[in-house]
């Protein structure tokens, strides 16, 4: 399999304490630019009155003019990132394989720039929030890579923890090599209580088996209180911005 790169470029209005991902660059392993692209649309930041739209649209031309120019672009990349704001950033690149790079940025493109389908209302507009579009997005981002299957990674996994009678059902679940791995979604609206059910939960279930393991896939924006706690009961949690090499780690896991 190929192997890439790719970085995010991140907007964060400012005070509101949120960041949108609105543009991927693939790169191949050697580190050339194989291509980029800037979000099409801000349908899902239009709901956020903080967000300035005419700041974007002008650095979406300015983007996609200097695409289009080819070998300046990776200098356009650094000068770029030597001048952000304080409303935008650049990530870390992320290694991962992948099939031909068309089809991979395409993967990128849906996955960190695209409002998912079924989550905007009928102008457009950003509606689904919380728990439930973060369990639809896991779900989207498994089924893209081939993963989400009774065989492989099983949606609703019902778990005692207390006897037989007190259940609760994970959203997700896999077992490689006999090893119950579990995913959960966790969104923004009432997170500090989830995140502490979970680490009750996950406490009892580790009692009757150490190896198995609990991720937390969490909402953009989730407060401090939440992630502490679910770092504080040994539970790793992943940004939505990070399905894309979880699901690739995932996929590896269970092609070992």
């Amino acid at each position: 399999m190929p192997a890439y790169r790719f970085q995010l470029l991140r907007y964060a209005p400012t005070l509101s304490g949120e960041f949108y991902n609105v543009a991927v660059v693939l790169y191949d392993a050697t580190g050339r630019i194989v291509d980029a692209r800037f979000a099409s649309a801000f349908d899902r930041m239009r709901c956020n009155p903080a967000v300035e739209l005419r700041v974007l649209e002008a650095l979406r031309n300015e983007f996609e003019e200097q695409r289009l120019l080819g070998e300046g672009f990776h200098a356009y990349l650094n000068v770029l990132s030597k001048n952000l704001s304080d409303s935008l950033e650049i990530t870390d690149q992320k290694p991962f394989e992948g099939g031909d790079a068309a089809g991979e940025l395409d993967r990128l493109v849906a996955t960190y720039l695209a409002t998912p389908s079924g989550l905007t209302t009928a102008n457009g507009q950003s509606a689904a929030t919380g728990r439930r579009a973060v369990r639809l997005l896991m779900a989207n981002t498994f089924e893209r890579h081939g993963i989400l299957s009774p065989d492989l990674v099983r949606e609703g996994i019902d778990v005692p923890y207390a006897g037989t009678r007190l259940v609760f059902r994970f959203d997700f679940g896999y077992e490689p090599r006999g090893e119950q791995k579990l995913l959960h979604a966790l969104g923004g609206r009432g997170a500090v209580q989830e995140a502490t059910r979970l680490g009750f939960v996950m406490d009892r279930l580790r009692d009757r088996e150490p190896k198995r393991s609990l991720t937390a896939v969490y909402e953009e924006g989730l407060v401090d209180e939440a992630l502490e706690l679910l770092e504080l009961s040994a539970i790793p949690s992943v940004p939505v911005s990070e399905l894309e090499p979880l699901a690739t780690r995932i996929r590896d896991e269970l092609s070992a």
